[in-house]
């Protein structure tokens, strides 16, 4: 898995297929519910091309980020971004959680994301 870089607004997941499996997590604004927003580019491309593999791998991602320490809750706020809160301290391990998620179905979303809607 590759590994989180520092973003100039919070962390970044780069890989040679960041539309893909590219992952970005950036702190939350102050009046945000959340502490945390975590945004997966490859949902808002999946839910016209795979409704089915797209509900799959929001449960999975919002299921991942619950199970990551200090996460006390994750929502959807919009396709495609998470809405985080808890303690964790540093978006790096959101992003790791997420990128496993996706690293599972990477063959699954290169097929569904190629093929005409």
């Amino acid at each position: 898995m590759e590994r989180p870089t520092a973003a100039p607004t919070g962390r970044r997941r780069l890989t040679r297929e960041t539309e893909l499996l590219g992952v970005e997590a950036v702190r939350a604004k102050a009046d945000c519910a959340a502490d945390w927003e975590v945004y997966v580019p490859v949902l808002t491309r999946l839910a016209a091309a795979d409704d089915d593999l797209a509900a799959e791998l929001r449960a999975s991602i919002e299921s991942t980020l619950l199970a990551t320490t200090g996460v006390t809750s994750a929502f959807e706020v919009d396709p495609g971004l998470f809405g985080v809160a808890g303690t964790t301290a540093d978006g790096a391990a959101l992003i790791f959680a997420v990128g496993e998620v996706l690293d599972d179905v990477a063959d699954r979303l290169r097929r569904a994301c190629a093929a005409p809607p």
